[in-house]
């Protein structure tokens, strides 16, 4: 990096760019705090450079500096008030800070400039959805149907889309656009369906296909990307709310809205019956490390270890798929998540555990949606789903309490309440 300043130093000695190209690679390998000092260096150069202030911003907002960054985007504005980015910036960092009348400023800005800037509008739609403004949030947030992913999978299909059109002896395909929580919590609008007639087929990733089959108003389901069944319509599965036109009030379902198959609750049956006297808890401390928010997620299993010193009845079961029972050893977890081969799996093994605690994954969503006891660990940078930070219950399972990060990186006060409220739950005889 060094020998790359030199170079530009040689070529352009006041070009802010010796500066910031380093920066931006330093970011790019998550070296932020170099980075600050390399942009501080082309700020210097360049003070009324508002493309030094938007990267400012970038780099404090991965460091989850929220407030300092917000800062930069307001300068970059100050200097550039047409600038999109720095709107899409500060409009980010608001909307983390709960000041949500600046967020959406932010964002409708960005549309008054440029009315089809899709970003904007994606942005919009999931500060409304956060703060429960839901049928504004599904109109803007049917704007992802533009991203150049989205675009491609529909390539798929030659029929249209579906618009609300009459399904009375039709088929439409619903596809699972998404990740496998995604999925699982939005496969409960299906049973609106039902009532329109027609057939309904959901396409999934295959792990998740004997599962949602059990669902109300499923007639088949079949593995994304495969062969094309007969059908008249299709359509992305989280696009359902806006064509139902859904409000708060429509979101709740009755659980368990997923079934097991017998086979599966007998075999789980068969393998929890020794720890009959114990207090089963199963946890989840890690996601898909390719999310691109799975640092913010994620947590150290040594956190989760200290959860059976609360009382000598809890026996902690590892979730985590792929990890086998040599892994959990040195955290005294019993694995059992070596041993899911579907999410059907995964279900029937939690029906004979007492609770579930995980961070943000398919696990929290799948769990609840068995109307399992279900705590959930929710970072300070969280999903949109799960509401306003003062939040500790979600409209969408009525099973699921959650723990909410304060501070990022700072989880040891999350598991101090937990362990409070386990230890006076087990007391009880919960």
């Amino acid at each position: 990096m060094k020998q790359l300043i030199k170079i530009l130093k040689k070529i352009a000695p006041n070009d802010p760019n010796i500066y910031v190209i380093p920066a931006i690679e330093a970011m790019n390998h998550q070296a932020y705090r170099l980075a600050v000092g390399y942009l501080r260096q082309a700020k210097k150069l360049a003070p009324q450079d508002p493309s030094i202030d938007v990267n400012m911003g970038l780099v404090l907002k991965r460091c989850c500096k929220y407030r300092w960054s917000k800062h930069f985007y307001q300068q970059a504005i100050n200097k550039a008030p047409e600038r999109l980015d720095a709107y899409i910036g500060l409009g980010m960092n608001a909307k983390i800070l709960g000041e949500y009348a600046l967020s959406e400023g932010a964002y409708k800005k960005v549309l008054n400039l440029k009315s089809n800037y899709v970003s904007g509008h994606i942005n919009l739609g999931i500060c409304y959805l956060e703060q429960e403004k839901y049928q504004q949030g599904w109109i803007e947030y049917e704007w992802r149907l533009k991203l150049n992913a989205l675009k491609e999978i529909e390539k798929h299909y030659e029929k249209p889309r579906w618009q609300g059109e009459s399904l009375q002896n039709k088929c439409l395909i619903i596809y699972a656009e998404q990740g496998f929580g995604d999925a699982i919590q939005f496969i409960r609008f299906v049973k609106k369906i039902q009532k329109m007639g027609g057939k309904v087929i959901v396409e999934c990733q295959s792990t998740l296909c004997s599962l949602l089959q059990t669902m109300k108003g499923v007639d088949d389901t079949f593995p994304r990307f495969k062969s094309l069944p007969q059908y008249d319509y299709y359509l992305p599965l989280l696009s359902l709310p806006y064509l139902l036109n859904l409000e708060k009030t429509d979101l709740h379902v009755e659980t368990p809205y997923l079934q097991l198959s017998t086979k599966a609750r007998k075999q789980w049956a068969d393998i929890f019956s020794v720890y009959s006297n114990n207090y089963k808890i199963g946890i989840c401390w890690a996601g898909n490390p390719q999310h691109k928010y799975d640092q913010y997620r994620s947590i150290s299993p040594l956190l989760f270890k200290t959860l059976s010193k609360v009382n000598n009845k809890i026996k902690l079961f590892s979730l985590q798929k792929g990890l086998a029972q040599k892994d959990c050893n040195v955290f005294e977890f019993i694995a059992v998540g070596d041993k899911f081969e579907t999410f059907m799996d995964t279900a029937a093994c939690m029906a004979q555990l007492d609770l579930i605690i995980s961070i943000d994954s398919s696990v929290l969503h799948l769990s609840a949606a068995l109307d399992k006891p279900t705590w959930g660990l929710i970072a300070y940078l969280h999903d949109w789903r799960w509401g306003k930070h003062d939040r500790n219950t979600t409209i969408w399972y009525p099973s699921m309490r959650l723990y909410r990060q304060k501070q990022y990186q700072k989880w040891e006060d999350v598991f101090n309440m937990i362990k409070l409220d386990l230890a006076g739950m087990i007391l009880d005889g919960q």
